[in-house]
């Protein structure tokens, strides 16, 4: 299935969903064992160069007791965009830009 190209029709095409759970950002400078990482169920992991940072649930972050700076949400969008499409993920955050809302 191709993904969708067409801004205004990415657009039309949104069903953003709130996930009722709240999420951590946190980062391991220090190497992590991979079984390590797998315990934690990340959504979603970013080699950085200051580190690994992997974006979970508080709830496992606080079962792991890693340290918790600021807690976030997660918005789906249900959308199938194409990688080559551009200009959605600033509308989004433009969006939220002027609702005070951060966006990652």
């Amino acid at each position: 299935m191709t993904g969708i190209n067409d801004f205004s029709l990415l657009l039309s095409s949104l069903q953003p969903e709130l996930n009722s759970e709240d999420f951590i950002f946190c980062t391991f400078k220090d190497k992590i064992s991979p079984e390590n990482i797998l315990s934690l169920n990340p959504i979603c992991t970013f080699q950085e160069k200051e580190g690994l940072t992997l974006f979970l649930t508080a709830e496992k972050a606080i079962s792991k007791n890693i340290y918790i700076d600021s807690v976030y949400k997660l918005i789906s969008l249900h959308v199938h965009s194409s990688l080559d499409a551009f200009g959605l993920t600033a509308a989004i955050a433009t969006e939220l830009a002027s609702m005070n809302i951060s966006a990652n």
